[in-house]
């Protein structure tokens, strides 16, 4: 930059020409960066007619760096090839210089101090007769350096040049922190997305694993349960009596369970959904009462529920979630309450417009809790501490899966006790109220349905059933279960999916109960098949699987029901009575 490089003139297009190019390298995004560099170099190469314009990296895990980008003017040798991989210690003076932060300009390479002799072993082959180079640094962090060689005659660079170049240095290292953070951030990112995926996988398998394992548990579970209802039906002495009603109760406390540790994993994978809808909450709670109240009273306490006057009849919740809750609650308050009384309460707090917040309350006179307890009722596989565990029986996930659920509803439970006196469970739940009037009694519909069935339904003769079962004991239960409902029914037995379509296709049967996890072929593709060849008398699921959206994809290939086993006798004998005829 020789003559006119201090008029006012130069220095101002030179200084455009600098905000240029740091616009340009600003915009630039981490893909294009070295594009941008090129760009960059020939902008002001050409400007200040240098012989080349360069960029150097450090890597400092290899002690070195590297010319990764070059500009030369024509005929001039490019030195990039050359350039690469070069040891630090080779040029220490420069090194030092540009650590510091200090720009290293040589305005005439034959004049250089005997000091720097390696650099100068260096510069000289490239025919370099004057050079200055400029730190590309961001803080203390130092990045690089762009350069800028004389060859065929020597330029000189005045103080104002300079200091704008150092002004481009520095925001050329703004823009390379910037990108190390973005590469960082993607880094994170991408790694986070795998943890999730990960996690994803762990929860898919997790509860697929739980999936299996309960069905496999289910399977026999349902023979036990079976069985040993019908066999408290048969004539019986005392002790037998008690034993089968021990048994029965064991089977139930183990599916009971099954069931909950299969919700908390549902929960815990996100899988848990509610289904809202018009419920009768008098109506549900009385039959959770209702249920409970034996058991309670065998005890000597008293079970009773309390709903305050005028409430609403109906309101909108996931009434099977809502009843998991209470008979949780009530459940626990039977267990811990030896003497007196236990209370559900049903009040509304408030109401504004078309949504009210409801609570309901389980009261009891029970051990209550004491202050240390208090820190464990709601940690998974706790109770209050071990002596409780041993004397009262119970896994203690109860109330951590009743406030997951609650927590689904934006709600949780709250509680009071004092040690030795009783204890109030209870949480509050916003719902909407606005329910159509013209919803009839889930109590009054269902008997004037059940009425007309057992009208329609006196008389089953000629009626046939196919039962599709790969389980030995199943299959024999669920005959017995059939010819208790009706000795008229004419039974056909399949034990895969295959003998099911050949059965079918033989027999045309009016009802099919289908297992759905069997060898060789599942009963949802027998139900699909045994479709397709025209059959559209009514196919009823009975599975011990309850794994996610399984009830859907039963009715999704061409099924009319679905029920689970441990087979519950009034679900299987209403199924049957309400599509036997379809």
């Amino acid at each position: 930059m020789q003559g006119d490089n201090h008029s006012v003139a130069f220095y101002k297009e030179f200084n455009n020409l600098l905000v240029t190019c740091t616009s340009l390298i600003i915009q630039s995004s981490p893909d294009d960066f070295y594009k941008s560099m090129n760009a960059l170099l020939e902008k002001i190469g050409e400007f200040s007619n240098v012989d080349r314009a360069y960029y150097f990296e450090f890597n400092y895990e290899e002690s070195s760096c590297s010319n990764v980008n070059e500009w030369c003017k024509k005929n001039v040798s490019p030195q990039i090839d050359e350039l690469q991989n070069i040891p630090i210690e080779l040029f220490p003076n420069w090194t030092n210089c540009m650590l510091k932060g200090d720009e290293v300009y040589i305005d005439n390479l034959s004049t250089l101090d005997p000091t720097w002799a390696p650099e100068k072993e260096i510069l000289e082959p490239q025919g370099i007769q004057s050079l200055l180079s400029i730190p590309v640094r961001e803080s203390e962090h130092l990045f690089g350096f762009i350069g800028f060689d004389a060859v065929e005659e020597r330029i000189l660079w005045n103080d104002s040049s300079r200091h704008l170049l150092r002004i481009l240095g520095d925001n050329i290292g703004s823009v390379m922190r910037r990108n190390e953070q973005n590469k960082e951030l993607v880094k994170k990112q991408m790694l986070a997305e795998e943890l999730f995926e990960k996690a994803n996988i762990a929860n898919k398998t997790k509860s697929d694993f739980l999936a299996n394992v309960s069905h496999e548990i289910r399977t026999p579970l349902n023979g036990v349960i079976g069985f040993s209802d019908l066999l408290k039906a048969t004539n019986l002495d005392s002790t037998q009596e008690e034993y089968v009603k021990n048994l029965n109760i064991s089977a139930k406390i183990l599916l009971d369970l099954i069931n909950q540790i299969l919700d908390f994993s549902k929960i815990d994978a996100g899988k848990m959904t509610l289904n809202i809808e018009a419920s009768d909450i008098r109506n549900l709670t009385e039959n959770i009462v209702s249920i409970i109240r034996p058991q309670a009273q065998s005890k000597g306490v008293e079970l009773n529920l309390y709903v305050e006057e005028n409430f609403p009849k109906y309101i909108k919740v996931d009434a099977l979630r809502l009843q998991q809750v209470i008979i949780n609650l009530v459940n626990n308050a039977v267990k811990f309450t030896a003497l007196g009384e236990i209370s559900v309460n049903i009040t509304k707090v408030k109401s504004s417009g078309h949504k009210a917040t409801i609570r309901i309350a389980v009261s009891d006179t029970g051990i209550g809790i004491s202050e240390e307890q208090k820190n464990h009722i709601f940690q998974v596989f706790g109770q209050a501490d071990s002596s409780t565990s041993k004397k009262y029986g119970g896994s203690g996930l109860g109330l951590v899966i009743s406030n997951k659920i609650l927590n689904l509803m934006n709600s949780e439970i709250q509680f009071d006790s004092e040690f030795g006196k009783g204890s109030v469970f209870y949480f509050d739940v916003e719902i909407p109220t606005d329910i159509p009037d013209d919803i009839l009694q889930r109590s009054e519909l269902e008997e004037t349905i059940d009425s007309n069935n057992n009208k329609a339904n006196k008389s089953f003769s000629g009626k046939s059933i196919l039962i599709v079962e790969d389980n030995d004991l199943n299959m024999i239960l669920i005959r017995v279960l059939i010819q208790e409902f009706s000795k008229e029914i004419y039974l056909l037995e399949a034990k895969s999916g295959f003998e099911a379509i050949n059965m079918v296709e033989n027999f045309r049967p009016d009802l099919i109960l289908m297992d759905i996890q069997m060898a060789e072929m599942d009963g949802k593709e027998a139900c699909r098949r045994i479709r397709s060849k025209g059959y559209v008398k009514p196919i009823l699921a009975c599975t011990a699987s309850v794994a996610e959206g399984e009830k859907e994809n039963c009715l999704e290939a061409g099924m009319n029901g679905y029920m689970t086993k441990p087979i519950d006798k009034a679900t299987f004998f209403q199924l049957i009575n309400n599509h036997i005829n379809s």
